[in-house]
């Protein structure tokens, strides 16, 4: 082909032309230096600039590459003087963007060169393609701690600045805009991408980066340091400067030889043996002076644009990489390899066999280790998924410019390392995305209407979109491109799946990470709930998934393990009502319809749209009626129906989800119940009311929901061995307040028969909401107060803008605040209506249903209202406006006489003559538990006792273990038992720890678990046979005995708990006409 000529810099280049793929000319400059040969002194140190040279430089073949030892190979490949780049591009007059290539490897072996990085796919985009070589091992990665030396590190990351500086002074002469240079990279490359992203020394070299399936976050991104392993290798205990001495005098074999014999991990628990690192003093050419998530926290970083992601099934590639396993059975030796040295727990200790084994447990359960999918899966997600999620979302958090976040699930014939390695399992290999990016001369090119060929189409528009622009979705139509692809915002995971099809969502977390990290302080749990939640993946024991045929079609589910080692059966994402989308928001919700085929019930379906329940950030969707039934037998092997747990989750009504992050079935399933968990709408698109009853909106959707998933029960719980006769709805807080509002609903009439209402009732202050209408036209500025043209605004309304409308109504939980958003009497004209009548005048009536009733408290509810004032202010912060404890049922004017003395009343009884303090700190958590939570128990209790028919039992709950889970979350050192602390008895969730035989822990989890079981099979808690676990006999309440059990370390009964206190809130119900009822 016919030679070119360009003059750069440093001389005059001679290049070529050639064809591509397609037959279209383009010139390819090969071999071209961008420093001085790394020889010598230089060798080990940071690059400086090419000398120029007279003539013209030959740049039609490549240069040597950086010199690496191949597996399994005793030659050496390369040279050390390889520093040389590669230059593509179709036309040298008029400036196109640049794309600056930056190849993986481990930071041990690879090249930018054509037989692996050929530029025929992406140069067809009309880009400039530069691709580069940098030192690799130790040639690129010895660091020294000693100033003197100048050998802090990262000389390969810093050869990459030196070819960006390079690109930045010649690259417009080969038709480049050095005003629009892209860095990408794959593996080591996507982590030296980021870390350059991350280092000052490359300011203004770039202005777009895509990371793909690496980043400085990961283990292996990070190197170690080098002293100790050479002085082992090299089996001396010299200092650095004699080490230097010593390997700069060493021939490059001798070297390679001994690099060889430092020993290289692919593993979590283990740095990098060669590869980047924080370095220890500062200098004119210092790379990294701070750890990586340091600086990304601070947000002091070059902003641009990112693209990153990752592919379906990354640790395809793990047999060749890392020995450790044995590639005939992949059995895991050591689950305390697969955690994380940023958890930093010291290896054999207690904390990190304890992380080690809840691992195994989450991907493996009690089946053998050598299970293929679930061995992929782990090491997956340990080596790509958590750190590039972790990656995201720190850059979320301080990014000044889009992120857009992938994952490629495309498993076709140009999966390049799926091929060349022979491997034939599904799923997207590690690396695989390659061959659709780049020529490979080691495969075929696709036909031109092949489905490879359109794939690379598809990659080869969005990386160059996104090269151009910033932005990867295309300026005008685009048949291979029809979706939109939205960035990342702080609490919304947008995300490209890339399959034979484009697919994009939104926070997907039942297929993704959670996005959970308990907290940093609580190192093993945040490694616990992160791989707990990384996905839905489940473990089966079983060859066939089980299968069951409900109404409306077929599901399949999976096989797990409970926390005993006993199987049981999983079927999740059940849809029970159709998406309430469209008309069908804020209105009653409508039966699922059936579907065909066989319906994936191995992951959860969707949370309904809202914030998460703990860090706050915007989960889940719209479509989101989903259930869970987990059951220990199916009919085929025990005919035996069993009793059905319903379970409705607390959340203030605005929060929260059905999900085994936080209700895992493990404890309840042990006790031969079916148990099920629901979603339910929350917030404004549940508990919107507009009074118009020909609107179809009057309120309580989100409780309607419930009754919905009843029916559903009702009608298909015994396909899974439930017995629809025998339904007990249990829940916590807002869910407790739930069941209270079923039971005294018409429409709950039938769908359950026996009810138990943890830490709240429909008296609590909090669980009323408001007429919608006024709110929200006042927020939103609207002339109109037509219910049917605001109801039409709400309905075309993004949902994200809805959970904005709603976030800036006030929602307050104090006593004397109606929430704009929670259970409401409805219209009684309203078609479906839930709830026409307050909730004392129903039960004061006896119309209602006659249910055996559990119920009860836990001792210090309060030290919830301490974890939320330190979560709002960072401290806790005291009353001083005690008006705000004035129940507001009592309908009291602020600042009225009466308010003023009632309020008065309210801190002298629990404070005395002084106020709040830390030293009375005791008094605030009584003080809140029994304003938001007890006295409305004590209501219920009081005045169901005068009507029901059926026993009503009473307990208080006060064991304090490591199982109080929002105590032990919150790090709320308080004694007492927290609202909510009673959930880690019954469910478990990614906070649980291993449960030590015979410790108070699993003697209450027994306890708890029988007890709550016993009532749901016969309506009476008391076994019939007493045994050690509970001894005592536990009697229901009389109207003027309110008997109750202590579940403690032990179980005590008594009477009348808190008398005094109750007494005190009764009195002051009586001063006020509107609450004298009380």
């Amino acid at each position: 082909m016919e030679d070119v000529l360009v003059t750069a810099k440093c001389g005059t280049l001679k290049g070529k032309t050639e064809i591509d793929y397609a037959n279209r000319t383009y010139y390819s400059f090969r071999g071209i230096p961008y420093a001085k040969p790394p020889l010598g002194h230089l060798r080990f140190k940071a690059p400086l600039p090419p000398d120029p040279w007279d003539g013209v430089w030959d740049a039609t073949n490549h240069g040597e590459v950086c010199c690496f030892k191949p597996r399994g190979n005793d030659s050496v490949v390369g040279s050390e003087n390889c520093l040389f780049l590669n230059v593509y591009t179709r036309n040298l007059g008029r400036l196109a963007p640049v794309m600056c290539w930056i190849h993986g490897g481990g930071f041990t072996f690879g090249s930018g060169n054509s037989d692996w990085h050929g530029p025929d796919y992406l140069i067809s985009e009309n880009v400039v393609l530069v691709t580069l070589n940098y030192r690799l091992g130790l040639l690129g990665f010895l660091n020294f701690e000693d100033p003197a030396l100048d050998v802090p590190g990262n000389a390969g990351l810093k050869d990459q600045v030196m070819a960006l500086r390079w690109i930045r002074d010649n690259i417009r002469s080969f038709g480049g805009d050095p005003n629009n240079v892209t860095i990408f990279g794959h593996s080591s490359g996507g982590a030296s991408v980021h870390y350059l992203i991350l280092s000052s020394l490359a300011k203004g070299l770039f202005h777009k980066a895509i990371l793909q399936s690496g980043n400085a976050v990961s283990c292996w991104g990070t190197g170690q340091r080098s002293l100790c392993n050479l002085q082992t290798a090299m089996n001396m205990k010299a200092s650095e400067e004699t080490l230097l001495q010593l390997l700069q005098k060493m021939s490059l074999v001798e070297l390679m030889q001994l690099q060889a014999n430092i020993p290289i991990k692919y593993e979590q628990s283990s740095y990098q043996t060669f590869g980047p690192v924080v370095e220890k003093f500062s200098s004119q050419s210092s790379f990294l002076l701070e750890e990586p998530l340091t600086i990304l926290r601070s947000g002091v970083y070059n902003h641009v644009p990112i693209m990153t992601g990752y592919t379906s099934r990354e640790a395809l590639n793990m047999d060749f990489l890392n020995k450790r396993v044995d590639v005939s059975d992949k059995k895991i030796t050591d689950f305390e390899l697969e955690i994380p040295i940023t958890i930093k727990v010291i290896n054999g200790s207690k904390i990190s066999k304890h992380i080690a084994e809840k691992i195994k447990l989450h991907y493996f359960g009690k089946c053998p280790e050598e299970n293929l999918n679930q061995y992929y899966f782990l090491k997956t997600d340990t080596i790509q998924t958590w750190p590039t999620h972790c990656t995201v979302r720190h850059h979320a958090n301080t990014a000044k410019e889009p992120i857009y976040f992938y994952r490629i699930s495309l498993d076709a014939n140009l999966n390049v390392f799926k091929k060349l390695l022979k491997i034939n399992r599904p799923g997207t290999c590690h690396g695989d995305e390659l061959g659709y990016l780049f020529k490979n001369s080691k495969l075929p090119v696709p036909s031109p209407h092949s489905p490879e060929m359109k794939a690379i189409k598809r990659f080869t528009k969005l990386w160059t979109n996104f090269a151009r622009t910033g932005n990867p979705n295309p300026t005008e139509a685009d048949p291979l491109i029809n979706v939109h692809w939205k960035p990342v915002v702080k609490d919304k995971f947008h995300y490209l799946d890339i399959g034979e099809n484009l697919t994009y969502s939104t926070g997907d977390y039942s297929t993704y990470i959670k996005y959970i990290t308990y907290t940093t302080t609580l190192h093993y749990n945040t490694l616990v709930s992160t791989f707990s939640q990384i996905s839905s993946r489940s473990v089966s024991s079983m060859a066939d998934n089980p299968r069951v045929t409900v109404n409306e079609g077929v599901l399949q589910g999976n096989v797990k393990n409970d926390y005993q080692g006993n199987k049981y059966y999983s079927f999740q994402g059940i849809p029970y009502g159709e998406a309430p989308i469209g008309e069908l928001r804020f209105k009653a919700p409508k039966p699922a319809k059936p579907w065909e085929g066989i319906r994936d019930a191995t992951k959860e379906g969707s949370e309904c749209y809202s914030r998460h329940m703990i860090f706050k950030n915007i989960i889940g969707a719209e479509d989101c009626l989903y259930l869970n039934v987990f059951t220990p037998k199916l009919p085929a092997e025990d005919p035996n129906l069993k009793p059905v747990m319903v379970w409705i989750h607390g959340g203030g009504f605005t929060l929260g989800s059905g999900s085994s992050e936080l209700y895992g079935p493990d404890f309840l399933i042990t006790e031969s119940v079916v148990l099920v968990t629901i979603n339910y709408r929350l917030g404004i698109l549940g508990f919107l009311s507009i009074d118009d009853p020909d609107l179809e909106a009057t309120g309580n959707a989100g409780l309607k929901d419930q009754i919905m998933a009843l029916r559903w029960v009702q009608s298909n719980i015994s396909k899974f061995g439930g017995d629809p006769n025998n339904v007990t709805i249990f829940g916590e807080s807002a869910g407790a307040a739930s069941i209270h509002y079923m039971i005294l609903s018409p429409m709950g009439k039938g769908l359950f028969h026996k009810a138990i209402l943890q830490s709240s009732s429909a008296f609590c202050c909090w669980a009323k909401g408001s007429p919608s209408l006024p709110l929200v036209t006042k927020a939103l500025n609207l002339e109109t107060t037509n219910a049917k043209e605001v109801l039409d605004i709400l309905q075309k309304m993004p949902v994200d803008q809805l959970l904005e409308l709603q976030e800036k109504l006030p929602d307050l939980f104090t006593a004397d605040f109606v929430r704009p958003f929670g259970p409401i009497v409805e219209n009684p004209l309203a078609k479906n209506a839930f709830l026409t009548r307050e909730p004392l005048d129903v039960i004061l009536s006896g119309n209602y249903h006659h249910v055996p009733i559990m119920i009860g408290f836990n001792s210090r509810e309060g030290i919830i209202s301490e974890i939320d004032s330190k979560r709002k202010h960072g401290e806790l912060r005291f009353l001083t406006d005690f008006g705000t404890t004035i129940p507001h049922v009592m309908k009291l004017e602020k600042n009225s006489n009466l308010s003023k003395i009632v309020s008065e009343k309210i801190k002298n009884f629990y404070y005395g003559s002084g106020g709040p303090t830390h030293e009375n700190v005791d008094q605030f958590y009584l003080m809140e538990g029994d304003n938001l939570f007890v006295w409305a128990i004590y209501i219920a209790v009081k005045h169901h006792s005068l009507t029901a028919r059926e026993p009503i039992y009473l307990y208080r709950l006060t064991v304090d273990s490591s199982l109080n889970v929002y105590k032990r979350f919150a790090q709320a050192n308080a004694p007492g038992v927290c609202h909510g602390d009673d959930l880690g008895y019954l469910f478990t969730n990614a906070l649980t720890p291993s449960i030590i035989p015979n410790s108070v822990e699993d003697l209450s989890v027994r306890r708890i678990k029988k007890l709550w079981t016993t009532f749901a099979r016969t309506g009476n808690p008391n076994p019939a046979i007493k045994d050690d676990l509970i001894a005592v006999d536990w009697k229901p309440v009389e109207p003027e005995k309110f008997h109750f059990l202590e579940i403690g370390d032990n179980l005590t009964v008594g009477v009348n708990p808190e008398c005094e206190r109750m007494k005190f809130w009764q009195s002051l119900f009586l001063l006020s006409p509107h609450s004298s009822k009380l």
